[in-house]
């Protein structure tokens, strides 16, 4: 199945003018770049220094809610909100940023709003 918003005309591949979905739009799956990128938001997280286990583990348990707009990714985005402020950079810490960039707009709203940059 072609991916939603790509052009195609014959002889002209015109990908690298479009920015790449993160679902199907058939089955609701992540696209193999983003679940790429999800898996190394939940990489970082383990091995963060800032955080201690508990803070590890329910960020890796939030962010696949995180990700999606479903009825848990407001609930996801609150409880990973106060486990980002730990970080001693807040917005300039690669996780910080990994997690922003991975979550679905409602989760990027309670994300951003009132974070310290």
């Amino acid at each position: 199945m072609p991916i939603r918003g790509h052009l195609y005309y014959e002889h002209i591949n015109c990908a690298e003018r479009i920015s790449a979905h993160n679902f199907c739009i058939a089955c609701g799956k992540p696209f193999p770049w983003f679940e790429t990128k999800v898996e190394a938001v939940k990489e970082l997280a383990g091995m963060h220094e800032d955080l201690d286990d508990k803070d590890r583990e329910l960020l890796k348990a939030n962010f696949d809610d995180l990700i999606q707009d479903n009825p848990k990714s407001e609930v996801a985005a609150l409880k990973i909100k106060p486990v980002l402020k730990k970080l001693k950079q807040g917005a300039k810490d690669p996780l910080y940023k990994f997690a922003v960039d991975v979550a679905s707009e409602i989760g990027k709203k309670i994300l951003l709003g009132g974070m310290e940059t």
